[in-house]
């Protein structure tokens, strides 16, 4: 069956105004413990759950849309920042949580640098 993009979307956000899709991400965000699947960053603490946005690993199953049909399998929690628009593979994805581990491992080595700079010069 093949969709415009219109039809897909209307769909898509029908699905998110159903119940069923409610108790389902609630589900999910108490299973993830309200972080990001990305960068793991806690967003009920600091914004709340409702900045989190679930990202579908896939849109199709046997030739249907799965709307009205998601697992907490299907589901992936993300921040705006990582939530990546249409169907990621797992592996694009973590490619992404790699980069972020990246990019704190280094913020910490350099911190004490950025410590003794501050010290040192006052900038």
């Amino acid at each position: 069956m093949r969709l415009t993009d219109e039809a897909f979307w209307e769909a898509h956000e029908a699905n998110r105004q159903t119940p069923e899709y409610r108790a389902l991400r609630r589900r999910k965000l108490r299973k993830v413990w309200w972080r990001c699947f990305v960068c793991s960053w806690w967003y009920l603490l600091r914004f709340g759950s409702h900045e989190l946005q679930m990202d579908h690993r896939e849109y199709w199953r046997d030739g249907a849309l799965i709307f009205g049909k998601e697992t907490l399998a299907d589901l992936r929690a993300c921040c705006p920042r990582h939530h990546l628009k249409g169907v990621n593979s797992d592996e694009t994805v973590l490619s992404q949580r790699r980069g972020t581990g990246r990019a704190v491992v280094w913020f910490l080595v350099s911190l004490p640098f950025r410590l003794l700079k501050l010290l040192l010069w006052g900038r």
